[in-house]
């Protein structure tokens, strides 16, 4: 199955057009469920969509939320994937029009409120909470209240199909439970450098956890969304791939030399000595923070990379092992604040 067959099953079915303000039948909706549910537990659709979802990296956004990799044509059905790293959740929200979701690696746990209660008594109202393994598909037909969570010490990834009027304020915003309520915007809307870190440790994060989903299928339509992976993410996403694409290995990204430089040289950085380790801290929208820690000769060469603003690490001076680089790099490059001379883009 690939994605245009989900697109075809969800277009012949009776789903208002992206410019009517209708909402679809509850049977309707449970017929998306069904397609999604089969269409998750091939692999070859997974491959599909996560080539899509590579562009969507590429292309450089800082992720809020969903961010759709597609929409269906006339329909404006939105699909999306979301990714929980260990033991994290976006926390209570409430989605106001019809959505399916289905996890699509490891597990999740959601807990669900009584919507109409919360509202009268102005709290959250707990209502049930289920465990979702992989494969698990459900939908929400009517505005209803969840929190989903990773309870697991590994990556989970989901899959979700909304309605372009989910989000849409509804009738009773303004008596919502103070948990759901908004933060107002910042009144300084001027653009952190930070957010180019925010962004790279994004980018770096999901691609190596989509890498791995990959590697998992052993299909030959994984090789090409494989070497973007390469090109895309950090040295440990190269390495993975230089594994699984041995054949191919003229079109890995490199895996050395590992030169690493500032990602935004915009960004405050400092170390700073405590009780003989080296923490490596940032200047952010919300303050001084502490990226990374190190000791011994790891801590100076923190400090190098620090003042130096780039630092090549297979350099014979560092005396560094091919193991020893790597713990290292890999540090570094996932805090963000380091990227790869070749890092694309």
């Amino acid at each position: 199955m690939r994605l245009d067959d989900l697109d075809d099953a969800v277009s012949r079915l009776d789903l208002p057009t992206a410019a009517e303000t209708a909402h679809p039948e509850r049977s309707v909706v449970k017929t998306v469920r069904d397609a999604v549910e089969t269409a998750i537990v091939d692999d070859e659709f997974v491959v599909d969509c996560i080539d899509h979802e590579l562009d969507v990296i590429a292309s450089g956004r800082v992720r809020r939320g969903l961010v759709p990799f597609h929409a269906v044509p006339q329909l404006g059905v939105r699909l999306a994937f979301g990714y929980w790293p260990p033991g994290t959740t976006p926390g209570p929200h409430e989605h106001t029009a019809w959505t399916v979701t289905a996890v699509c690696r490891n597990e999740l746990r959601v807990d669900t409120y009584d919507r109409a209660e919360s509202y009268r008594h102005q709290r959250l109202v707990p209502k049930h909470q289920f465990d979702a393994p992989q494969g698990r598909t459900g939908y929400i037909f009517e505005p209803a209240i969840h929190a989903p969570h990773n309870p697991s010490n590994a990556w989970s990834l989901s899959f979700h199909v909304t309605s372009p009027r989910d989000g849409e304020r509804l009738e009773d915003a303004d008596s919502c439970p103070p948990e759901l309520e908004q933060p107002p915007a910042t009144l300084d809307r001027r653009p952190h450098p930070y957010w180019e870190i925010v962004r790279r440790r994004q980018q770096l994060g999901t691609t190596h956890f989509l890498a791995v989903v990959l590697a998992s299928t052993r299909l030959p339509s994984a090789t090409a969304p494989l070497l973007d992976c390469s090109r895309l993410g950090a040295s440990a996403t190269r390495r993975l791939v230089a594994r699984v694409c041995r054949g191919r290995l003229h079109e890995v990204a490199p895996t050395s030399p590992l030169v690493l430089r500032r990602t935004s040289p915009l960004v405050e950085l400092r170390t700073r000595r405590v009780d003989g380790a080296v923490h490596l801290e940032s200047a952010t929208p919300s303050g001084i923070e502490t990226e990374m820690i190190a000791g011994g000769f790891a801590g100076r060469l923190l400090e190098h990379a620090i003042a130096s603003e780039r630092i090549d690490l297979d350099l014979p001076r560092w005396g560094l092992d091919d193991d020893e680089r790597d713990q290292f790099g890999d540090a570094l490059e996932q805090t963000g604040l380091f990227v790869r001379e070749d890092a694309w883009p």
